[in-house]
C-alpha cells in the first residue's frame, strides 16, 4: 500500500542522498551487503527452498495409455499443494521488499562507487533501475495478484471437498481454475 511505497521512496531518498558523503570503502562495503543479499536470497529460493517445499515427480500411466492430462498426476512430496501455496504467499512479499531494499542501496552506491574506480555509471545504474522497477512490479501487482487468484481456487477446492455438489458443477470448477 501507500506506507511501503513511501517508506520505499524515503529509503531510495536517503540512499541518494548520503552516497555523496559516503567514502569509498563504505560504499563499497554497502554495495557488497546488497548484492550478496540480493543474489544469495536468489539462489536460496530457487535452488533451495523452492525445492525442497515443493519437489514433485510425475507418475505415469501404464505405458499402454495414451499420454493425455489426465494420465500424468503430480505428487507434492513435501508440502501439499494448498500449504505450499499459503507459505509462499507469506514468503514472497519478504523476498521481495528485501530485493527492493538491496537494489536501492545498490543505486545509491552505484555513483560513488565507480566514479571512485573512474569506470562509466551508466550500465550499472540501468541494470539496478530495471531490476528495480521490475521487483516493485512484483512486489506491488504481480504478487498480491497472483496470492489473491489462488486463494480463491483454494477456497474452491474446499467448497467442492465440503459441499455436495453435483459432479457437473465440480467439474466446471475445476475446469475454470485449471
Amino acid at each position: 500500500g501507500p506506507f511501503r511505497a513511501a517508506a520505499l521512496v524515503a529509503t531510495l531518498g536517503a540512499t541518494a542522498a548520503g552516497s555523496t558523503a559516503l567514502g569509498a570503502r563504505a560504499a563499497r562495503f554497502a554495495h557488497l551487503i546488497a548484492f550478496g543479499s540480493l543474489l544469495g536470497s536468489m539462489v536460496y529460493t530457487t535452488f533451495f527452498a523452492g525445492l525442497t517445499m515443493c519437489a514433485t515427480y510425475i507418475r505415469r500411466s501404464p505405458p499402454l495409455q495414451s499420454l493425455t492430462r489426465h494420465s500424468l498426476s503430480r505428487r507434492y512430496k513435501n508440502l501439499p499443494r494448498q500449504l505450499f501455496g499459503k507459505l509462499q504467499s507469506k514468503l514472497f512479499p519478504l523476498y521481495f521488499r528485501l530485493h527492493a531494499v538491496s537494489l536501492v542501496v545498490m543505486l545509491g552506491t552505484i555513483r560513488p562507487l565507480f566514479s571512485a574506480a573512474a569506470m562509466p555509471v551508466v550500465a550499472p545504474l540501468m541494470g539496478s533501475a530495471i531490476g528495480l522497477a521490475t521487483t516493485m512490479i512484483n512486489l506491488l501487482y504481480l504478487e498480491p495478484t497472483s496470492t489473491k487468484v489462488m486463494l480463491q481456487r483454494c477456497a474452491c477446492r474446499q467448497c467442492s471437498h465440503r459441499r455436495a455438489c453435483s459432479v457437473a458443477t465440480r467439474a466446471e470448477r475445476r475446469r475454470r481454475y485449471k
